[in-house]
């Protein structure tokens, strides 16, 4: 997690060596990061994909669309979780793959999941699913 952090804070590569190897990490940590039932497995599993997504957002000229798209639909599936957390920050995340090009068509097909989050009890999940709406209405 520290690695990819660290990553985001560096410039972007330029090089297209570079470029692919960050691009199958990404890939392989999407893919293969285990979400179990220990709780503390769990949270490091959360915390290592929601670090690779903001990577995928910060390096959005760089990385593929196929990784774009298996953000999204790990996003969408973090929504519907029930720990309001997670779902605040797939919320968080999906509102900053709003500003990436192409990426509105990939979130209205998951908007389902997003206008349920309004009537959710939480407070700030519903600020966040309609700062959502409000960035895709403006876009």
């Amino acid at each position: 997690m520290k690695c990819l952090e660290i990553l985001k804070f560096l410039k972007p590569p330029t090089d297209i060596s570079t470029i692919t190897k960050i691009n199958d990490v990404l890939s392989n940590i999407l893919a293969h990061t285990p979400v179990t039932k220990s709780v503390n497995k769990n949270n490091a599993s959360h915390a290592i994909l929601f670090e690779a997504m903001k990577l995928i957002i910060i390096y959005k000229d760089i990385v593929n669309k196929v990784l774009k798209s298996q953000s999204i639909a790990l996003l969408e599936m973090f929504i519907a979780v029930k720990e309001p957390n997670i779902r605040y920050l797939a919320l968080e995340c999906v509102a900053s793959f709003s500003h990436l090009p192409y990426s509105e068509v990939i979130i209205v097909e998951k908007l389902d999941q997003i206008l349920i989050s309004l009537n959710d009890p939480d407070i700030s999940i519903r600020r966040r699913a309609l700062d959502i709406l409000y960035l895709l209405c403006t876009a």
